[in-house]
C-alpha cells in the first residue's frame, strides 16, 4: 500500500491500515510530516500553533487522539467567541452563553438569533441526512452564505455575528461560499455548541505520535510525480528524492495531498472527469498566521471586566486574535500572543507587502482596541499558505454534491484523501482517511462462498 502525502490525513490512514495488518509505505514530498498541523516553538518554553488550532468534539481525530495516548491539554474551550462589532469589543467572560448574547444584543436581537440557530439546526440535520438532491437542501447551494443569512431579515448585529462566527472557518468572506457549505460548517455552533481541545504541549505533539506510530514507514523529501495503474494490476508510484527518479510498487494507492497539488500528479489513466471537475471548481480559502512574542503585562490592558476576552473574532485585518493559546512558563516574562487572519486580508497583503510594515498595521489597530498593546510586543513571525490553505466550495458547490460524491469514490485501488473530501478542516481529514482506509481493508477482505 502507497500513502502519497504525510499530513493529517495521510498519517490517519497509516494508523488505521497499521490497526488492521495491512503494510503501507508513506511518501511526503518535505522534509516535515503533518501538513498544516504544526506548532511553533519559541526560546523560554513557549510555543503556539500555526496551522491546525484546535480540534472540535466532534471531529473523529479525538478517538484517534485517544488511540495513540497523546495527552490533551485540561483546558477546553468553549465554541463561542468574544468579538468586535462596529469597532466595539464585546468580551465573552459570562459565565453562560445567554449572558454573553444578552451583553451584546438586545432582547429581540437575541431571539432572532436563537430562532435561526434552531432553523439552521433543523436544515442542518435535513441536508446531512438528505443529500444536496433535496430540493430545499440544493436551494441553499444555490446561492451564497450572505443571500441566505440576508433574507431571514434579522438586524445587522446578529448578521454579522453570524457571518464572522462562520468567515474564520471557511477563510473566505460569506459572499463567496454557498450557503450549503456554510451550513455544514456550523455544525460545531448549533445547539450548544462542541468543545474545542488542544493537545498538551502542542499539537504538533500529535504529529509525532503519528509519526512514531509509522515510524520505518515514511519517506520525506519524497515528492511524487506520477502514478500508473493497470486494471487489476499493481500501481506504480514515481517519486523523485534526493534529485534521482525512484518508484515503489502497490496494490493500492491513497493520494493524500491537498486539492490543489492533485494536478501536478500525472495519472495513468487519467482519474474519472468528475473528479477533476470538482477539483477545479474549488476555490482556495486563505489563512495567515501572526505569531508576537509579548510581555506578559498586556493582560493588564486585556483581561478587564470578568477575565480574559480571548479568543476574539473581527473583521479586517486583525481576524481571529487568538491572544496566548497556551500558558509560558511561569519564568519566562513573555507570551506567544496569536492571530488567524483569514480571506483576502491574508492573502495578497502578506504575500504581496513588507512583513514589518503589515505587522506595524496589525499593531496599529490593536492599540484603537487596547492602547499601549504595541509597546510590550517584542517579536513577531508571520505563517503563511501559497497558494491555499483549505477548500472552499463556491456557489452551485457543497461537501455534499455529486461531484464530491465522485472524489470520494475509489478508481481500480486508488483513493483519495483529503479534508477537502469532507470539509474544510481536520475533521474532514479524518473522516476521509478513515473512509479509505475502511474500503481498503473491505476490498482485501475475501470473498465469502
Amino acid at each position: 500500500m502507497a500513502i502519497v502525502g504525510a499530513g493529517l490525513a495521510g498519517l490517519v490512514t497509516a494508523h488505521e491500515l497499521k490497526k488492521a495488518g495491512i503494510a503501507y509505505h508513506v511518501l511526503e514530498a518535505t522534509d516535515v510530516a503533518g501538513g498544516r498541523l504544526q506548532t511553533a516553538y519559541y526560546a523560554d518554553g513557549l510555543h503556539a500553533e500555526y496551522g491546525l488550532q484546535e480540534v472540535w468534539g466532534d471531529n473523529p481525530l479525538v478517538q484517534v487522539i485517544k488511540e495513540l495516548n497523546v495527552p490533551l491539554d485540561g483546558d477546553v474551550e468553549a465554541p463561542f467567541s468574544s468579538m468586535v462589532l462596529d469597532g466595539k469589543l464585546y468580551a465573552f467572560t459570562q459565565d453562560t452563553n445567554d449572558e454573553y448574547f444578552a451583553a451584546m444584543m438586545k432582547p429581540e436581537e437575541v431571539k432572532q438569533l436563537k430562532d435561526w440557530m434552531a432553523k439552521a439546526k433543523a436544515l442542518r440535520d435535513k441536508a446531512l441526512a438528505k443529500g444536496s438532491k433535496d430540493p430545499e437542501v440544493a436551494k441553499l447551494q444555490k446561492q451564497s452564505f450572505q443571500q441566505w443569512i440576508d433574507g431571514f431579515k434579522m438586524s445587522k448585529r446578529v448578521n454579522d455575528w453570524i457571518r464572522l462566527t462562520i468567515e474564520c472557518e471557511l477563510a473566505g468572506p460569506a459572499s463567496q461560499f454557498s450557503a450549503l457549505v456554510g451550513l455544514i460548517e456550523l455544525g460545531v455552533f448549533l445547539g450548544e455548541g462542541e468543545p474545542n481541545y488542544k493537545v498538551a504541549g502542542g499539537n504538533s505533539r500529535l504529529t509525532e505520535a503519528l509519526v512514531k506510530d509509522s515510524a520505518g514507514h515514511i519517506t520525506t523529501t519524497a515528492t511524487v510525480m506520477r502514478v500508473d495503474r493497470k486494471a487489476g494490476g499493481k500501481k506504480v508510484v514515481s517519486y523523485n528524492h534526493a534529485g534521482k527518479q525512484v518508484t515503489l510498487e502497490a496494490e493500492q494507492v491513497v493520494v493524500a495531498v491537498p486539492f490543489w497539488r492533485v494536478h501536478q500528479i500525472a495519472f495513468d489513466p487519467p482519474l474519472a472527469q468528475k473528479k477533476w471537475d470538482a477539483i477545479a471548481s474549488l476555490q482556495r480559502g486563505q489563512y495567515t498566521v501572526v505569531h508576537l512574542i509579548v510581555d506578559k503585562k498586556y493582560h493588564e490592558l486585556t483581561d478587564k471586566n470578568g477575565g480574559n476576552p480571548f479568543p476574539v473574532l473581527s473583521d479586517g485585518l486583525l481576524g481571529v486574535i487568538y491572544g496566548a493559546q497556551s500558558e509560558a512558563p511561569p519564568e519566562s516574562p513573555n507570551e506567544v500572543f496569536a492571530f488567524l487572519v483569514h480571506g483576502a486580508e491574508a492573502y495578497g497583503p502578506w504575500h504581496m507587502q513588507r512583513r514589518e510594515a503589515r505587522v506595524k498595521e496589525m499593531l496599529a489597530a490593536m492599540d484603537k482596541l487596547w492602547p499601549g498593546f504595541s509597546k510590550l510586543v517584542k517579536n513577531s513571525y508571520v505563517y503563511t499558505y501559497h497558494p491555499g490553505s483549505i477548500a472552499l466550495w463556491p456557489v452551485t458547490r457543497s461537501p455534499l454534491d455529486e461531484l464530491n460524491q465522485a472524489l470520494r469514490t475509489p478508481e481500480d485501488g486508488l483513493y483519495l484523501a483529503g479534508d477537502y473530501l469532507y470539509s474544510g478542516h481536520s475533521d474532514g481529514a479524518a473522516k476521509s482517511a478513515l473512509a479509505a482506509s475502511a474500503a481498503i481493508v473491505k476490498a482485501r477482505a475475501p470473498v465469502k462462498k
